[in-house]
């Protein structure tokens, strides 16, 4: 059972105690965090707690985007794209958020509750994608994917339950590589889908802690901040993730 937040009820208008037009994003916070409270007091209610996987996510990072006010979005946390953000020798700014291949755009909360199943304040820094979700509840509940066609997704039940890691290669559409003698189960390519040339094209791959990107650009930041360069490289512009996820240098 897939729920979005209801977007905004009068009772929530005075919620935040933020200044000026941040308290709107203040506001939708405590409805989110209401409507989570009323499913897990229901679950709770009904004795099915211990039998519901709850799974809180988002579509998308901070909308850092021409048409908002720098005011109504959350905090990247430390995926600032800064490489992007530098008006001298890097991308000459722009957003680097919602609609870019950046890592504020796709890095989103990821929350999983299943008492009794799922230990109490486990915390994992496997990467993982919402295209994981149809594979591993096909598992859980003990069912088998169809074998004529191909998943992007991936099983994760054992990082939810054992906190288990493993490398990684994330690719659209998923296929198997051999890179350095050792098998990964997936690559992960960043098509810009809403690029600045039309769409579709193929700017950025990561591989484990590395992000590779073959072209750089971005549209207007929030505030209507004057849009990025689009800048092409024949060698990439290279990040270590691990050590710099602002991708800064």
């Amino acid at each position: 059972l897939t729920l979005h937040c209801l977007m905004m009820k009068k009772k929530y208008g005075n919620s935040s105690k933020r200044s000026g037009w941040s308290q709107i994003f203040g506001n939708g916070l405590a409805e989110l965090d209401d409507s989570v409270g009323q499913i897990i007091n229901g679950l709770n209610i009904y004795g099915l707690a211990e039998d519901t996987l709850v799974i809180l996510a988002a579509d998308n990072g901070p909308a850092d985007v021409g048409s908002v006010d720098c005011d109504f979005i959350g905090s990247p946390g430390p995926y600032t794209g800064s490489w992007q953000k530098s008006t001298t020798g890097g991308g000459g700014g722009g957003g680097t958020m919602k609609d870019t291949t950046w890592e504020g755009g796709h890095r989103v909360v990821g929350i999983a509750s299943w008492p009794g199943t799922i230990q109490n304040g486990l915390v994992s820094n496997q990467l993982v994608s919402m295209l994981d979700i149809l594979p591993t509840f096909m598992s859980l509940a003990g069912g088998k994917l169809p074998t004529d066609r191909s998943y992007d997704g991936m099983d994760i039940t054992q990082v939810l339950l054992d906190n288990a890691t493993f490398d990684r290669v994330l690719f659209h559409p998923a296929v198997t590589v051999l890179l350095d003698n050792a098998t990964f189960d997936r690559v992960l390519f960043h098509p810009f889908i809403t690029g600045l040339d039309g769409g579709g094209s193929l700017d950025a791959m990561r591989v484990n802690n590395y992000k590779l990107y073959w072209q750089t650009s971005s549209g207007q930041g929030c505030n209507a901040a004057p849009a990025g360069k689009t800048i092409n490289y024949t060698t990439p512009l290279a990040f270590d993730l691990s050590k710099d996820p602002s991708e800064s240098t």
